[in-house]
């Protein structure tokens, strides 16, 4: 159904390829994993992501759980709009 993965380096939990299976998506599903991740991560003082800017719906999902846009990285031709969201403990 989904899936998530993150990597704890000096108190800074990274957070990615989140990722629900269409079918599943708007059931709470990507929202347990994340929370469940920052759970694990519980020694982690900030909580780091990117994701694209124009996927739908990702900026605000991440949002509602309390991130923040901080920064925008530029297209360039083998990657999208990304933005960098972090949330501080």
């Amino acid at each position: 159904m989904g899936s998530a993965r993150a990597r704890n380096i000096h108190g800074v939990c990274r957070i990615e390829n989140v990722i629900v299976h269409p079918g599943y998506q708007r059931k709470g599903i990507g929202k347990g994993l994340v929370t469940e991740i920052m759970n694990l991560c519980s020694e982690a003082h900030k909580f780091e992501l990117f994701t694209g800017k124009y996927t739908p719906g990702n900026v605000a999902f991440y949002e509602r759980l309390g991130f923040s846009v901080v920064t925008e990285m530029e297209a360039t031709e083998n990657a999208p709009v990304l933005v960098y969201m972090e949330k501080r403990r």
